[in-house]
């Protein structure tokens, strides 16, 4: 199967949805899958799987920066990314960040599942913007929250049904390693 991830964040920036992509991305591609993510970046990716379809702004929202390209022009590089890749399916991420996940919604030719990974307890803007949005997101045939909190933020402002998939651990990375002591003093720091 082909699947095109799209990221609405800073490929090379620090965050919990870039490395929820960058596992999922290598989860398929482990499993046989062809993997192609979009994301702007800062610099060129270094994975040959990754595409930067834009370039950040930083952009203070929801008390955090939200490393995202809102330019709408950066959706002619992912329409050409899309048709030349010619997913099988589109998984946007964070769907409603004007960025890569909302530019590759509206520009698949695939079906679409998307995850919304919002943490937040308000947002002005988004309940504002989010007539619009429930018309542009139409398109999404699953959606994902990775938690109940998320799509309950989500479903409120854009109906619909959720299915709830925290987000993964890799065991395998942390099988070897020992507990903590919680009993010794010197696991408590200082006292």
């Amino acid at each position: 199967m082909r699947v095109a991830l799209a990221c609405p964040y800073a490929w090379d920036d620090p965050g919990g949805v870039q490395v929820h992509v960058r596992g999922l991305a290598t989860g398929l591609m482990e499993r046989g899958h062809e993997v192609l993510v979009l994301a702007p970046a800062r610099t060129p990716p270094p994975e040959p799987w990754v595409i930067a379809v834009g370039t950040p702004v930083d952009i203070t929202y929801n008390a955090s920066n939200a490393p995202i390209d809102p330019r709408p022009w950066s959706r002619r590089a992912i329409r050409h990314a899309l048709a030349t890749f010619v997913p099988d399916i589109v998984h946007a991420h964070q769907p409603t960040v004007p960025s890569t996940g909302l530019w590759a919604t509206l520009e698949a030719r695939a079906p679409v599942v998307a995850t919304f990974h919002s943490g937040a307890t308000r947002a002005r803007l988004y309940d504002v913007v989010a007539p619009v949005l429930r018309r542009a997101l139409a398109r999404i045939e699953v959606r994902i929250a990775v938690s109940e909190h998320a799509a309950a933020f989500d479903r409120d402002r854009l109906g619909g049904e959720f299915r709830v998939i925290p987000n993964g651990v890799d065991v395998q990375r942390w099988a070897s390693a020992a507990p903590a002591d919680l009993e010794a003093p010197e696991a408590w720091g200082d006292s």
